[in-house]
């Protein structure tokens, strides 16, 4: 049974505590045509080990006040310590108000139903407890929903932390290659090629150093060195897409 529509059904289970409540008269009926299975146990003692042994948890729990050997405010005080979602209803008489009183206050007692017990009362107060305990079903399942996204956004953010950290890494190694490779271009555009003029005087230097004596065999092989330099440095100036300026006395008209 499911009060609350828009919400998956719930079988509802009722403990009835106490060999006063006249479960076949007026209790048990109304809970047969609210569409709710009960159990019915004669004692406090016999209400806790039902309670302690079920599977799922009562939805509700009806008890009289006045039982042997345990009271109806002591039984549903222990039915708290052991399923505090329960919805816990007393039934007493009009001379057992200060025990209610008490009993609410400490949290025992949720409901309670005065005696003569009414047909109309029970029925609001069995709704009442059930659609309360149905509010407590739905709480835990959007609880366990919430449990799950945050589990996923957990994960997510995980996911994202470590992305960026390897995005991080590959920009700064991009930035440590960036960085060589300019270094490299500056160093090599800085590498210019010598001219003509430069490789002439280079040479001239050289052989300005050789003895007088030597001087004259080196006349030929100064005129093709400078013709082998000025090949070679026009070559390595191309490559670098540098023009060579032409050479002495070439493109001149000289008389």
């Amino acid at each position: 049974m499911t009060l609350n529509s828009g919400h998956p059904p719930h079988k509802h289970k009722v403990l009835i505590v106490g060999h006063k409540v006249p479960k076949d008269q007026t209790v048990g009926p109304v809970l047969e045509d609210l569409g709710l299975g009960f159990i019915h146990d004669e004692t406090g003692e016999e209400g806790l080990e039902s309670v302690r042994k079920a599977t799922t948890p009562f939805s509700l729990v009806l008890c009289d006040q006045r039982m042997p050997g345990m009271k109806g405010s002591q039984f549903l005080a222990k039915v708290k310590e052991i399923s505090p979602e329960t919805i816990r209803v007393l039934i007493t008489g009009y001379s057992d108000i200060k025990t209610i009183i008490r009993a609410v206050n400490k949290g025992a007692v949720q409901r309670y139903i005065s005696k003569p017990l009414k047909n109309d009362d029970i029925t609001q107060t069995i709704r009442s407890g059930i659609a309360q305990y149905e509010k407590y079903l739905e709480s835990q399942q959007l609880y366990g929903v919430a449990k799950k996204q945050n589990k996923k956004l957990y994960e997510l953010n995980c996911e994202l932390m470590e992305a960026t950290k390897a995005t991080e890494k590959k920009l700064t190694r991009l930035e440590k290659e960036i960085l060589t490779i300019a270094a490299q271009l500056k160093q090599k555009t800085a590498q210019r090629p010598l001219t003509q003029a430069q490789a002439v005087g280079l040479v001239v230097k050289c052989i300005d150093a050789i003895p007088g004596d030597s001087q004259k065999e080196l006349n030929f092989l100064y005129e093709k060195s400078i013709q082998t330099l000025y090949k070679h440095f026009e070559e390595l100036a191309l490559r670098n897409g540098i023009e060579m300026p032409d050479p002495l006395g070439q493109g001149e008209n000289h008389d």
